[in-house]
């Protein structure tokens, strides 16, 4: 039988080979621990953010984070606490996911997770919103749609054609005809007589009417819907977030495809969407009335004004209309008005009364030119300055100039192109507010309590004496 020993030299031997096997395992474990930790503050996050909003995104196409979670109080630290219990689910496991009598080998002692940074619906007065129902429509629109519409545009700017030029024109000749009436002791009311023509009121003379056939909603179909805008994002102060996009001034094609968004995602008077606090949404985006039928009449007289522009810019330019004209007038020094003043009152009158015809066309759902030269109006002069009430009739349009035919929801692209940015997005939010919260569970919907992007900062603990910190920033765009 022989006697085992160990010498000295195999103890120490022993010891560093121990050492060195015990080192090597806690290297191991400390970089898996980093590993899983990466993993599962990923995961957690991909976990949060997948409960986005699902009404919002069904309806709109829009992904955010409802950080209210469908209660009366939103508030980012619910975000953080969905965080956290995601995280948790993948640090720490339960009792029953342990093999046998195993320990947990990674004894995660402690976590939370802090955001430092939030971006909600709201921030950058609307841009972020609007950013992402940019990405989203510019799926669906192709090329060959935005530069149409940018035709449209450019023959607007080109022609000068704005309500306000029409309103001006229309203004400087009431002025002159008041002042030419005073100088020659004579009544406003004598207009008509002496001249055969409407008193130049626009308001009573031809928008009144036109606004009395609309009176009768049971009759007419149009709607009396109405809501409390003061509850909503354009009315009320809202939360803040810290996110900024990035400065890119106007940029017109983006103005477009988010007209186009609420175009497609918006009920007008042409195509009322169901289930929604307003019938005419878009027109509300334009003109801020709390109740349908106010914007159903902003959106006539705009386009009555817009279409008279676009008729006086017509007139104006055809010389042999404005010879014609012109010849018409000099009946004016008769009476002691100065043929000039009764040519302007022609034009304006004449432009006025063939706009109203556009705009009886247009509510119909039918398409009018843009531009369209005298010859092709439906209104004919001799109507105008007989003294006898408009014939409107609709004529036998002959021309066509430049070919641009524009239905109803062509006109609201254009309109929705020249609102104002801010005024559009945030209005554009009270709608889907104000829709969303009629769903079940969405009574007391926000969309300042919608977040799209985070930042964080995550701490995590182990019982083995590892500390981990990780930053992560994550956004759905």
């Amino acid at each position: 039988m022989k006697k085992g020993h160990m010498t000295v030299y195999l103890t120490l031997v022993f010891t560093l080979i121990v050492s060195l096997i015990l080192s090597a395992f806690e290297t191991v474990r400390g970089s898996y621990l980093k590993v899983r930790c990466e993993n599962a503050v990923q995961t957690a996050i991909h976990s949060s953010f997948a409960e986005y909003h699902q009404v919002l995104y069904e309806r709109y196409g829009l992904l955010f984070v409802d950080t209210s979670y469908m209660t009366s109080v939103p508030d980012y630290r619910k975000l953080e606490e969905r965080l956290e219990i995601y995280l948790g689910y993948n640090l720490v496991p339960k009792e029953e996911q342990t093999l046998l009598f195993a320990r947990d080998w990674y004894d995660i002692e402690d976590y939370n997770v802090s955001l430092t940074n939030i971006r909600l619906a709201t921030d950058d007065w609307g841009g972020i919103i609007r950013q992402q129902a940019v990405n989203y429509i510019g799926n669906y629109v192709g090329k060959d749609w935005i530069e149409e519409v940018q035709s449209w545009i450019t023959v607007v700017d080109q022609y000068e054609i704005t309500q306000e030029k029409f309103e001006d024109y229309h203004k400087e000749v009431v002025v002159d005809k008041e002042a030419c009436w005073k100088e020659n002791n004579l009544l406003n009311e004598e207009w008509n007589t002496y001249t055969g023509l409407p008193s130049l009121n626009l308001a009573s003379d031809y928008l009144e009417p036109l606004f009395a056939e609309s009176m009768n909603y049971s009759a007419t179909g149009i709607s009396a819907k109405s809501f409390q805008p003061w509850e909503h994002v354009s009315h009320r102060w809202n939360i803040q977030g810290t996110g900024v996009l990035e400065e890119n001034g106007f940029d017109v094609t983006e103005e477009i495809l988010f007209g186009e968004y609420i175009l497609q995602k918006m009920g007008n008077y042409r195509n009322v969407r169901e289930d929604s606090k307003l019938d005419y949404q878009v027109e509300y985006i334009l003109f801020g009335n709390a109740q349908d039928s106010f914007n159903y009449y902003r959106m006539q007289e705009s386009l009555f004004w817009f279409r008279g522009a676009a008729n006086l810019s017509m007139l104006l330019a055809d010389r042999t209309t404005q010879e014609k004209i012109k010849t018409i007038s000099q009946i004016g020094l008769l009476l002691e008005i100065p043929p000039e003043l009764l040519q302007a009152a022609i034009n304006v009158c004449w432009a006025a009364a063939e706009s109203i015809d556009d705009v009886k066309n247009l509510i119909k759902g039918e398409e009018v030119l843009l531009l369209k030269e005298p010859k092709d109006f439906s209104v004919g002069l001799g109507s105008i300055i007989i003294g006898k009430p408009v014939d409107l009739t609709p004529g036998d349009p002959q021309g066509d100039m430049l070919a641009i035919k524009m239905d109803y929801e062509d006109y609201l692209r254009l309109f929705l192109y020249m609102q104002s940015p801010t005024v559009k997005v945030y209005r554009c939010m009270d709608m889907m507010e104000a829709d969303i919260r009629l769903t079940e569970g969405n009574e007391n919907f926000r969309m300042d309590a919608c977040a799209d992007a985070v930042s964080m900062e995550i701490g995590i603990h182990s019982g083995y004496e590892h500390f981990y910190t990780l930053e992560r920033k994550y956004s759905y765009f």
